[in-house]
């Protein structure tokens, strides 16, 4: 396989990724709750919008999540590293050694 067909297939994958996590937000805020769910949508759609930066982004999403640890932790797999939060962060300075190796 190229390095076209893997970046194609990771594309791919990563988008799957995403929709399951979107139903998994919307099957967690169904019913009298749907309004959670209404508000990651616009968020989102926001975000895409240009309207929100990341950083905006990510605050928002953690304020709004906040509780449900388990799509925090799926939210943030979707993040560039410079974003990631919690147990996922990456450390500057590891940042820093990744650039300097590559």
């Amino acid at each position: 396989m190229n390095a076209a067909q893997t970046a194609a297939q990771q594309h791919a994958q990563t988008a799957n990724d995403a929709l399951v996590y979107v139903r998994t937000v919307k099957l967690r805020f169904s019913g009298d709750q749907s309004h959670v769910y209404e508000a990651f949508l616009d968020i989102m759609r926001d975000f895409k919008s240009g309207r929100y930066d990341t950083t905006d982004v990510v605050k928002r999403i953690k304020k709004l999540l906040k509780g449900h640890e388990d799509l925090l932790d799926g939210f943030n797999c979707f993040l560039p590293d410079a974003y990631k939060y919690g147990r996922h962060a990456v450390k500057k300075s590891a940042q820093v050694k990744k650039r300097k190796i590559v």
